[in-house]
């Protein structure tokens, strides 16, 4: 038996803990801890937090000055006693099978990684599947090349994987305090670190979807750390060139495309800060058209984009109700 750390960073997640935490405790794999990090949340949590703990000695609590984040995972990681981790978000939930679906998967497949599917989760009416259509191995290089190409096999996040503790203790591997997107900043490195990852067709993890979750509907300029995660790739590129560049080409103009349609949602009207990301995409067209991942519909939107902040919007909404 070897011991799962499980890892659930607790802000302002009240109305959400007692779903989450229960699903842990009804693990069908029972030798886990389950380590709360309750950081600064000024609600109930602490206090709920402490009741699990008092009922159940698998579960442990760590109380911190809030750090955000990145700053609670790295403190989980530091407590931690399990051979492998685990990380929840404290407003989700999992299956009663999902450590056990990940740890087999790492034994059957002999790696130190396994990811599996999940749910968009709304409501017990309405919640949607996102699983790869059959589980595969994928090497390093593949799965590096996965995440920068958003092929969507391994996936960013942090959650929905089951990682070998090792992964972490031998690179120094953590999480960016007081930065969002802080996955991007380190999950492409524990791929590279892992040799092989596992990714397992069956959704075993619950994502809630909610208003007032950090990366929400409502747009931030916040959001445009997402570039300063993908630029800190840069120097793992160079590295390894030219094994990754024309990926990470193709990441970068992912990246800021995200961050357009992001403003093109929620209806942000910057017309400086979207003609300098139009701009920088157009200027970088010459290269990415020679790109062998830039496709027909990547060069459509190159081409919508010269219509203007305004002309973008209302394509995007189009397209979105029609697609």
């Amino acid at each position: 038996m070897n011991l799962v750390s499980i890892i659930v960073p607790i802000y302002k997640v009240a109305p959400f803990i007692e779903k989450c935490v229960t699903s842990l405790l009804a693990q069908t794999y029972t030798d886990i801890e389950i380590i709360l990090v309750d950081d600064g949340s000024p609600d109930e949590c602490p206090a709920i937090c402490d009741a699990f703990a008092s009922q159940d000695s698998r579960v442990h609590v760590v109380h911190q000055q809030n750090g955000g984040l990145s700053a609670a995972r790295n403190a989980g990681i530091e407590v931690a006693s399990g051979d492998y981790l685990a990380f929840v978000d404290g407003d989700d939930f999992v299956s009663p099978d999902y450590i056990q679906v990940l740890l087999n998967a790492c034994k059957q497949y002999n790696t130190k990684m396994a990811a599996c599917g999940y749910f968009e989760y709304y409501s017990e009416q309405r919640n949607t599947p996102v699983c790869v259509p059959d589980t595969v191995v994928l090497s390093s290089q593949e799965a590096v090349l996965d995440i920068f190409t958003m092929k969507n096999q391994v996936q960013v996040m942090a959650w929905n994987k089951l990682y070998a503790r090792e992964l972490f203790e031998k690179t120094g591997i953590r999480y960016p305090v007081g930065k969002i997107h802080e996955d991007v900043f380190t999950t492409y490195r524990c791929c590279a670190a892992a040799e092989k990852v596992v990714c397992v067709n069956k959704p075993c993890y619950y994502y809630v979807q909610r208003e007032g979750s950090i990366i929400s509907q409502t747009f931030s300029p916040k959001r445009l750390q997402l570039l300063d995660a993908v630029n800190s790739i840069k120097p793992f590129v160079e590295q390894y060139a030219p094994l990754y560049d024309e990926a990470y080409e193709y990441y970068v103009f992912l990246n800021d495309l995200t961050i357009i349609n992001a403003m093109a949602d929620s209806r942000y009207y910057d017309k400086q800060l979207f003609s300098k990301m139009a701009c920088g995409i157009r200027e970088q067209f010459e290269k990415l058209n020679k790109n062998p991942y830039f496709s027909r519909k990547n060069r459509l939107t190159y081409c919508v984009l010269k219509l203007g902040m305004r002309g973008y919007y209302v394509f995007r909404k189009l397209y979105k109700k029609f697609r």
